[in-house]
């Protein structure tokens, strides 16, 4: 697939014991450094994960799944530019009772960790708990307590409101109904209008550090 939010496989190794996928090295790193939100660092994250999400969402537009998703393959171009390395497809190599083993159990949806059953759905799940890393560095599956980390967030930081509807965002791809989850377009369609909020709210802070020293 070629999409500006997916990494282009370059070449593959399989074998008995070992199967590797190789893409291009991005300088900046994966997205699990930047776990817990720093002041003003919120539109960064905010493009961050919209990028991410178009990326997977151009997949789920394709009628594929990605089931891997996590903070660790979703990397970082010279212009904080998302690019999710594209495994969709990889699952069908795993067996299904095997494959909540295979898939690291703090991504692991209930369905997939019950049955097996991957989906768009459990894709969608994943990257909720992405949302929780990358904007509170919060990646427990303990999700009970989510309305105090909104409150936290809110006291501690800028931007209220937009942290607010992420983290609201993040608990409903997270929840155990598999119907009730957002699709991952709808997800795209929030962070688009966060991002725009976000970026007004930035440039109405600007302005209104600016204008003492504009006065005469």
């Amino acid at each position: 697939m070629n999409h500006t939010n997916i990494g282009r496989l370059k070449a593959f190794y399989y074998a008995r014991y070992e199967k590797l996928l190789l893409y291009d090295y991005y300088t900046q790193g994966c997205i699990s450094s930047l776990h817990g939100i720093r002041g003003d660092d919120l539109v960064t994250r905010v493009k961050i994960a919209l990028g991410a999400a178009r990326g997977i969402a151009h997949v789920h537009g394709q009628d594929q799944k990605l089931v891997l998703i996590n903070s660790s393959n979703i990397f970082l171009n010279d212009q904080n530019h998302a690019i999710v390395a594209f495994d969709a497809g990889l699952a069908n190599l795993v067996s299904p009772e095997r494959l909540p083993r295979v898939l690291d159990s703090v991504y692991c949806a209930l369905e997939v960790k019950n049955a097996g059953r991957v989906s768009q759905a459990s894709d969608v799940y994943c990257f909720g708990v992405v949302l929780l890393e990358l904007f509170y560095g919060e990646s427990s599956q303990d999700f009970s307590s989510l309305s105090e980390l909104v409150d936290v967030a809110c006291l501690r930081y800028g931007y209220e409101q937009a942290l607010a509807l992420v983290l609201q965002m993040a608990a409903g791809c997270v929840g155990t109904a598999v119907e009730r989850r957002p699709t991952i377009f709808e997800v795209v369609k929030v962070l688009e209008e966060i991002e725009c909020s976000s970026v007004q709210s930035r440039l109405e802070s600007l302005l209104e550090n600016l204008l003492p020293m504009l006065s005469p």
